[in-house]
């Protein structure tokens, strides 16, 4: 577990310390050195762990960027609580040589008292130079909430209410619920982002985090979606929300993909859209992500199977729009990958969203099924709303009748239903009681048909052509009598006759 952490914490770091030029660029590190970080995970310490991910990303800070190191909890034991809250000490100062000072100087910190992170955030506003135009950036590494009474994101609210522009990363490390939600808010207070060390993800696909994390180019231009992290693979798929749309939190490289997943039912018709905007990304093998012309994202959807369903890819499109567009076939989870199989594709000049047509049956969000067994139950009238097409090729309906009673059937096609349709009755023993066919366009009343006995029938529509576009059609089960009938059967008789327009259409 100390290897996952390690490697989420080194990509939370590069994701981090990429995040301007250096020109412009002050970054602190305020590390916790409070006593719980001696626990021990694999037969490693937590502070080894996070010395170990500091020095890794030491190596990425560009050159020209000042940094410095500021460390708590390192030199006042617990006995003596009111010291301890107030141990927190610039260890290294802010310089453009910070970076090799910082790694001899980690070799001295032990973790010893509480945990005073919001002192220790009211203090590092002095380790940033006065004079320098420059963004301000501070990583916060701790493994739990602060100890000492003070509230970190309250101080962090101040700082940058009294005009201190400090952007506040923070880094969770092994932490609990409570401990996370108020590092969260800290993080949110300081207009950046929290970063949890706790996964349950596989190492190679925390090193995969990682490499997508070193990526990131800040952007001052307006940027859409909400930022998400999608998984690495079918099986930690994260769920999302047809209502919104989307970014991904991270650059990606060419075939790189994110996971994510809803619920459907079958033959609900799901669109997986996505967007670019005027600019692309490129990535080079030391994973430095600049800016191109040249904008690529890509779509997919996937079956409960992992079956692909649709697919849609953007190349060098800029401001392009594409949507792939797919009928569920099996009822479940439905999978969208978001990446680009042709080129690196940029968090900031993409979204993506999905939405979700539910294509239910009998004037309800629920499908008839095509057996039996999950026939819906209708009742002697008119359903104005049903579906057919893409993967749901058939309805079957249940209805429950006694001896002899007369029965039609009513039946037109929408607009959108261009196709030949078939109806057969029949009863539980799957004896054909009648049938009749429609043309495209085309739809009518059958003949009268009789119950031969009481018990459960069934009405079943087909697409026989198997159609791919989902069309509407209205459908009317109508009880003309009781009356034992002379010619049961679905021919066309006198009887019947087509409807032309009926009531309400």
């Amino acid at each position: 577990m100390v290897r996952r952490n390690k490697a989420v914490l080194l990509g939370a770091l590069l994701f981090l310390v990429s995040s301007a030029s250096a020109e412009e660029l002050d970054l602190l590190f305020v590390l916790d050195a409070s006593g719980s970080m001696k626990q021990m995970t694999g037969g490693e310490s937590q502070i080894d762990a996070a010395k170990k991910a500091v020095r890794a990303a030491l190596g990425d800070i560009p050159s020209g960027a000042n940094v410095g190191l500021r460390v708590y909890a390192h030199r006042e034991n617990q006995a003596n609580k009111d010291a301890s809250c107030r141990d927190s000490e610039l260890l290294v100062a802010m310089t453009n040589g910070g970076s090799s000072k910082i790694n001899t100087s980690l070799s001295s910190v032990q973790p010893k008292g509480y945990t005073p992170i919001a002192y220790s955030l009211e203090q590092a506003r002095g380790d940033f130079p006065p004079a320098r135009e420059s963004k301000k950036t501070i990583i916060l590494l701790s493994d739990g909430e602060e100890t000492c009474g003070g509230d970190p994101a309250a101080v962090v609210a101040k700082l940058r209410r009294d005009g201190f522009d400090v952007t506040v990363h923070v880094i969770g490390f092994n932490v609990d619920a409570k401990a996370e939600a108020q590092l969260r808010n800290t993080a949110a207070a300081g207009n950046g982002q929290y970063f949890s060390a706790k996964d349950g993800a596989a190492l190679s696909g925390a090193l995969h985090e990682a490499t997508k994390a070193a990526v990131l180019i800040e952007k001052k231009d307006q940027i859409y979606g909400t930022p998400i992290r999608g998984g690495d693979s079918f099986e930690n798929a994260v769920k999302i929300d047809p209502k919104i749309e989307y970014r991904l939190d991270h650059h990606q490289r060419i075939r790189e993909v994110d996971y994510f997943y809803l619920e459907a039912n079958r033959g609900d018709t799901l669109v997986a859209q996505i967007k670019t905007a005027d600019k692309g990304i490129s990535i080079d093998d030391k994973g430095k992500a600049r800016e191109n012309d040249h904008p690529y994202a890509g779509i997919s959807i996937n079956a409960s199977d992992r079956s692909r369903l649709a697919q849609e890819q953007i190349i060098g499109g800029k401001f392009s729009e594409k949507s792939a567009t797919a009928s569920v076939p099996i009822a479940g989870r439905v999978y969208i990958l978001v990446g680009s199989e042709y080129d690196a594709m940029s968090k900031d000049y993409s979204t993506f969203q999905v939405s979700l047509k539910v294509n239910g049956d009998l004037d309800g969000d629920k499908d008839a099924g095509d057996v039996i067994d999950t026939a819906l139950a209708i009742e002697a009238k008119r359903y104005k709303t049903n579906h057919l097409g893409g993967a749901d090729n058939k309805d079957v309906f249940r209805f429950e009748s006694v001896k002899g009673a007369r029965y039609q059937i009513g039946f037109i096609p929408g607009d959108d239903l261009d196709a030949h349709v078939s109806i057969r009755v029949f009863d539980d023993y799957k004896a054909l009681i009648g049938e009749k066919s429609f043309p495209p366009k085309q739809g009518g009343r059958s003949d009268v048909f009789v119950t031969p006995e009481e018990g459960s029938y069934f009405i079943e529509l087909t697409l026989p052509y198997n159609e791919d576009k989902v069309g509407t059609y209205l459908l009317e089960l109508k009880k003309l009598s009781e009356a034992p009938a002379v010619s049961p059967g679905m021919a066309t008789g006198s009887e019947g006759g087509d409807v032309a327009s009926p009531e309400g259409q």
